[in-house]
């Protein structure tokens, strides 16, 4: 959710090709947030807001209704095209889900991590939605 403004341009550009995209948007006060410090306006810890806003379920339901996830990997913390656990996660339902994956960037170099999404077959754009 870090990169929630970059998923909002990416979701207006692939609209402009004719997809129809769906991203998981904050419902609570303050939606209009465009990500950087996403978790810092809560009062609580990261596992309880993903438990009071039930994050993983709505995100995976999203997953379901889809034919494809499209990663937006951005570079973070010092790590270049970084990706998260919950990230993580989600790519692996969508892989168990015979879903197509894409990437906006390279695969990230994160130790066990790169191993495991290189086994999913994971499509890199490198930022061209056109390949989508």
């Amino acid at each position: 959710m870090n990169f929630l403004g970059e998923m909002r341009k990416v979701k207006a550009e692939l609209e402009s090709f004719g997809h129809i995209v769906y991203i998981p948007e904050p419902e609570e006060a303050g939606s209009k947030d465009n990500g950087g410090d996403y978790w810092g306006r809560y009062k609580m810890s990261r596992s309880e807001v993903k438990k009071k806003y039930n994050y993983i379920k709505k995100h995976k339901d999203l997953i379901d209704i889809a034919d494809a996830i499209l990663v937006i990997n951005e570079d973070k913390n010092g790590i270049k095209h970084y990706v998260g656990a919950n990230t993580f996660l989600e790519a692996g339902y969508a892989y168990y889900m015979n879903k197509k994956i894409y990437f906006k960037n390279p695969l990230p170099l994160q130790g066990y991590l790169t191993d495991e999404l290189e086994a999913m077959d994971i499509v890199v754009l490198d930022g061209d939605f056109s390949k989508i």
